[in-house]
């Protein structure tokens, strides 16, 4: 059984579909920027997808609620994270490749224009489909039928973002 270790940075945050479900997300990384990047193209994933942002919307200073990068940015507010949302893009799944470099597992969504070297998705983005703790890290999963959505910054491919099947 493979061991789960907490991420020193996370955020949490909570919206409702369209059709009315309150949902909470967890996003959790290893630093910081890591962690605002994310926060800021899986924020614009939702709104496109009609979950609007719910909870605690003001400081208690009745001010919106405001963050500092970690490179001592100026601070900005949720909405202006998700207005600076990276691009993404689709292409067909065809296989998780999974790979282990001192003793960490790292994930690769084959297909479409990468086929050979495939786009880095996190665990938490391949748990929406598939039991992490089944996975054999020396093995390639099919994918076939899924989507894969993409994060691409400066016109490569960043990461996976979500993976949905057709």
């Amino acid at each position: 059984m493979t061991q789960h270790t907490e991420a020193p940075s996370s955020i949490n945050f909570k919206g409702k579909t369209s059709v009315g479900w309150e949902v909470m997300f967890t996003l959790r990384d290893e630093s910081e920027a890591h962690l605002l990047e994310r926060f800021r193209m899986f924020a614009g994933i939702l709104l496109e997808n009609g979950i609007e942002p719910t909870g605690k919307t003001t400081a208690t200073n009745g001010a919106p609620p405001t963050f500092t990068a970690p490179n001592g940015a100026p601070p900005t507010t949720p909405a202006q994270v998700v207005a600076d949302t990276a691009e993404t893009e689709t292409f067909a799944a065809e296989k998780l490749v999974c790979s282990v470099n001192d003793g960490k597992t790292y994930y690769k969504v084959q297909g479409g224009p990468f086929t050979k070297f495939g786009v880095t998705v996190w665990p938490e983005t391949i748990a929406h489909i598939l039991d992490l703790d089944q996975l054999d890290p020396t093995q390639t999963y099919d994918l076939t039928g899924y989507t894969c959505t993409y994060l691409r910054v400066d016109n490569k491919p960043k990461k996976v973002t979500a993976l949905i099947k057709t």
